[in-house]
């Protein structure tokens, strides 16, 4: 067979730098399409910048491992994944006065 009636991508499988370089654009292409959601952090979805849809969001109801965490796929290059950590709680107080002991006004503003 001569050169000439080869395909191109023939010549590039007996390369083996070219299957190199081929292995690890499909590695790429493949990171970039799936992430993996863990069960303590819900991710927002962005599609071009622009909120898409939350995965693994938070719901009162749900039990711990029945949720939506695991393998999710995404476009790749289009879709960008923000993450939010479910465990993070916080409350912020509006400023108190309390009377100490000594009987002096204290301003307190306090978060948890």
């Amino acid at each position: 067979m001569s050169d000439l009636t080869q395909s191109p991508f023939s010549k590039l499988l007996r390369n083996p730098m070219g299957l190199g370089v081929m292995a690890i654009v499909i590695l790429l292409i493949f990171a970039s399409t799936f992430a993996v959601v863990p069960e303590t952090r819900q991710g927002l979805v962005l599609r071009l910048g622009k909120a898409d849809r939350i995965v693994n969001g938070y719901k009162p109801t749900e039990t711990f491992g029945a949720t939506g965490a695991g393998l999710i796929a995404k476009i790749p290059f289009f879709e960008d994944i923000v993450w939010i950590d479910k465990r993070i709680l916080d409350v912020d107080m509006d400023p108190q006065q309390v009377l100490s002991t000594d009987q002096l006004r204290l301003n307190v503003d306090a978060y948890a």
